[in-house]
């Protein structure tokens, strides 16, 4: 199988050339694909001239920052038209991982063709195995207690997604969206990634267009990859603007792949209105303390 890795940076040349570097070595991967998408630092100069001349490494502009599913969409499309990439990898600039990962994907797509995505489990770096290695479908009642502080702190977040280590392969229903492998097959029926939100619940909407098309979502339970959680995103993002960002996607979720009615909507968005406050007034008086 072919194997192409879409990186996708924004503002954040460091990182991505740290997972660049470790990985360009791997022959299970064919090619790997940078995607700026439209930094405003000099990120795309500087890849550029560093991965100059490179035959596995192509450093190209998405054209304008239409968001985390635009930019891998753009990167995997250049995978699959211009190297023929069987399966796509997509990794956050802020993961590492071992090429063993990349094998044991591969080889379990080979075997069991009713996958259409695969991981592996997601490690904090001081080592430890992510308190959501993985994710459920998010209900309407979900995403609507997640909209107060109270509810998101001591119930969501203490909430702990087990792995079951017994089997070589876990059937999960959503994974995370800091690394992943789709298969072509998988990406060209489901469309990618949703490009009409600009950030978060994106795997989400992939995991419901992959089970619409009958796949299934896997997790290598012997296989991991380290996750410096959203050193890219709080760069470039203040607090309440990524918060907006979760709304939208929120609603956007609800409204399209849940099949919220309208009075639901209203609900949701009136108090998706009451966090923004919220957090509004918290940041003031953290500033103030």
């Amino acid at each position: 199988m072919n194997t192409g890795i879409v990186v996708l940076n924004y503002n954040d040349a460091v990182s991505t050339s740290t997972l660049v570097d470790s990985i360009s070595g791997y022959a299970s991967i064919s090619h790997i694909a940078v995607i700026d998408n439209c930094s405003t630092d000099a990120s795309m100069e500087i890849l550029t001239k560093k991965y100059e001349g490179s035959e596995k490494v192509s450093v190209l502009s998405s054209g304008k920052n239409g968001g985390y599913s635009f930019g891998n969409n753009y990167g995997a499309r250049f995978l699959i038209k211009e190297f023929g990439a069987d399966v796509i990898f997509i990794a956050n600039p802020d993961v590492l991982f071992e090429e063993s990962l990349i094998t044991s994907i591969v080889g379990t797509f080979e075997k069991h063709k009713e996958y259409g995505v695969l991981t592996g489990v997601m490690v904090r770096p001081d080592g430890k195995v992510d308190a959501a290695p993985y994710r459920n479908m998010f209900s309407y009642a979900h995403d609507l207690g997640d909209c107060f502080i109270t509810v998101r702190r001591l119930v969501y977040e203490k909430r702990r997604y087990e792995v079951d280590y017994t089997v070589p392969v876990m059937d999960v229903e959503v994974v995370q969206g800091s690394f992943f492998a789709i298969t072509r097959e998988a990406f060209e029926k489901t469309g990618g990634l949703d490009e009409n939100i600009f950030l978060y619940y994106e795997e989400l909407i992939l995991a419901k267009k992959l089970k619409m098309a009958g796949y299934k979502s896997g997790l290598i339970t012997n296989r991991t990859y380290l996750h410096n959680h959203s050193v890219s995103i709080r760069r470039s993002m203040k607090n309440i603007k990524i918060w907006k960002a979760v709304l939208h996607s929120k609603y956007y979720y609800q409204k399209n792949y849940n099949n919220a009615n309208a009075l639901q909507m209203l609900l949701l968005r009136a108090c998706g209105a009451f966090s923004l406050f919220e957090k509004l007034i918290i940041e003031v008086l953290r500033k103030m303390l």
